[in-house]
């Protein structure tokens, strides 16, 4: 594994134990910690703000989706490499964030060396899946919007609700949240 001192990254989890122990881990390794955020809708300003070389982000915050934050840094031309947590071992989470332009898909529970190596590989260009899970076979051609694909027909208001669904809100809470990213745009 190259050498991680002086990257630079921002750390996104709505619970402040994970981002306090990822900051330990990067600054143990050299890495310097430019902010933290926990709060979907921050999470952008946040990291287009600080610019870092990567974006630790976990798919499931309050207040927007991972997904929808990845779109966001996209959409604004954020260059930051962005690594993907997860507590949910779904291909069509990742195939998701892979599509919205992470760079790398890891496990919250594996091992901390996966989240080094992550960095790593995308700092320098690469894609990244953890091996726990079976990404190899997203990148396979005859997977590409095969009807095996859940992803492949939802438009992106449905992904947006399916998203919500899956993190366990409530359709009143869902409708709220949809109604507020209307009158944002």
């Amino acid at each position: 594994m190259a050498d991680l001192a002086g990257t630079t990254v921002v750390l996104v989890d709505d619970h402040a134990k994970v981002r306090e122990g990822f900051a330990a881990l990067c600054e143990v390794n050299g890495m310097k910690v430019l902010g933290q955020c926990s709060y979907g809708p921050s999470v952008v300003e946040t990291i287009l703000a600080k610019q870092p070389d990567i974006a630790i982000l976990d798919l499931h915050l309050p207040g927007m989706t991972g997904i929808e934050v990845i779109r966001g840094l996209r959409s604004a031309g954020c260059t930051a490499k962005v690594v993907v947590l997860s507590i949910s071992r779904e291909d069509k989470h990742l195939i998701a964030a892979l599509r919205a332009g992470a760079d790398a898909c890891l496990l919250k529970d594996g091992p901390a060396r996966h989240l080094l190596e992550a960095i790593s590989y995308v700092r320098d260009g690469g894609q990244y899946i953890s091996p726990l899970l079976k990404g190899a076979r997203l990148f396979t051609k005859a997977n590409a919007n095969a009807p095996g694909d859940p992803l492949a027909t939802e438009s992106p208001p449905e992904t947006k609700v399916f998203s919500y669904l899956v993190m366990g809100k409530r359709a009143k809470d869902i409708a709220e949240r949809l109604r507020f990213w209307r009158r944002r745009r």
